[in-house]
């Protein structure tokens, strides 16, 4: 047995996991001491559903005020600032909560609201690589409710805030203390989510997986989790992508999400993420959309460098793939070069099922591609990568 080098586990959200759990939302906020709640919405799928006038009848009969507000698309640092202004200036009693009931964009925006109401200044002074301010760690008790299953932000101690344009970024509010205090998975909510924001979503929460289980940062904790939801998301992701009202397969793929937020935050993420940070800043498209449809070809050029890099005496980069092939497909090829290759046919056809687009039908050029390259970084990839290596990945894809 090799030895294991030291690892953390830090704190996880409290776990809410089932169908109909949504509802138990005022008993979990009751027992923080939530009187008074800002809930925060994302798109049409959740706000024309029953479930929101079931739950607001919820809290009312709990006693609790609501002040609601819909983030739709990530959100940016003049949309939280403006929830928390409104917020703090609202007469009478101020929420003394937050709950996000919606997909990574409304979770990530009431993630930095709930900190926003305990500090001052704009929600932009405290992201890293964009501010010069350190986030305290205060926030108000938070819950978030994934409608989607992608980001995994319900476990995550950071929020993602956008400015997309000339000088766009996409950049982290993130302390170990913005983990929400409760995440509420109740696989109902994502029935209603659209297909292509089911596939989007699905093939982020398996690059998250397939990238945490290969980072160098990971430990015998985020690999035993990583590996398992691969296989779950493995037989879940094609049935929800042919049958969104699969019950059995969109809790199967709420849990893998639940998980990738978990491992990500833990081991830290590769290539495909590095590059969806510069080029979410420089264009319109959506996060899951981009992890997506690059995750194959990152994979099979990951792979590649790896057979010519790897110290075949075992712990190898290509043994972590082939590993991941064989949990993501269900099937074994024989050897872990050929498993390897199972990953990238499989990653292959989950790409073509969920019939996402190439970044070139999405307006991205060749020198586009460049810039982003030059701004990528990939320090947790498990094989070094230069900016040349990136564009190669994206011009694949143009």
């Amino acid at each position: 047995m090799r030895p294991m080098r030291q690892f953390t586990v830090s704190r996880l959200p409290e776990l809410l996991f089932g169908e109909g759990r949504l509802f138990e939302l005022p008993a979990v906020l009751r027992r923080m001491g939530v009187s008074a709640v800002a809930l925060v919405t994302g798109g049409r799928s959740f706000r024309d559903s029953e479930n929101r006038e079931r739950l607001l009848a919820a809290l009312r009969e709990a006693g609790i005020r609501v002040a609601e507000f819909s983030v739709r698309g990530e959100p940016s640092p003049e949309e939280v600032d403006g929830i928390a202004a409104e917020l703090k200036g609202s007469p009478g009693p101020r929420v003394d909560g937050v709950a996000a009931v919606g997909g990574g964009s409304a979770i990530d925006a009431a993630k930095a609201v709930s900190a926003l109401l305990t500090m001052e200044g704009s929600v932009a002074d405290y992201l890293e690589g964009v501010g010069s301010r350190v986030p305290p760690g205060t926030r108000l008790p938070l819950v978030a409710a994934p409608t989607t299953a992608g980001t995994g932000t319900e476990a995550t101690k950071n929020a993602v805030i956008s400015r997309v344009g000339e000088g766009g970024f996409k950049k982290s509010l993130r302390h170990d203390n913005f983990i929400p205090d409760a995440a509420i998975l109740d696989p109902l909510l994502t029935l209603s989510c659209p297909p292509e924001v089911t596939a989007a979503s699905g093939l982020d929460a398996v690059t998250q997986l397939l990238e945490a289980f290969t980072s160098p940062r990971g430990s015998p904790f985020t690999d035993a989790m990583a590996l398992d939801a691969l296989r779950i998301a493995g037989d879940a992701f094609p049935r929800v992508c042919r049958d969104g009202g699969d019950r059995e397969a969109r809790a199967g793929m709420a849990y893998a999400a639940y998980v990738s937020g978990v491992c990500l935050a833990h081991a830290g993420l590769g290539v495909v993420h590095g590059i969806a940070s510069p080029l979410g800043g420089m264009f319109h498209i959506p996060h899951g959309l981009i992890c997506g449809t690059l995750v194959a070809e990152a994979s099979r050029f990951t792979i590649g460098r790896a057979m010519r890099i790897d110290d075949p005496s075992g712990g190898s980069v290509l043994k972590k793939y082939a590993r991941a092939g064989r949990a993501l497909s269900g099937r074994e090829a024989g050897s872990d070069f050929g498993d390897a290759a199972l990953l990238i046919n499989t990653l292959e056809a989950l790409v073509e099922r969920a019939r996402l687009p190439r970044l070139g039908a999405l307006g991205l050029t060749e020198e586009d591609a460049r810039r982003v390259a030059d701004k990528t970084a990939a320090p947790n990839h498990p094989v070094p990568l230069s900016p040349d290596d990136v564009f190669d990945i994206l011009r694949r894809r143009i």
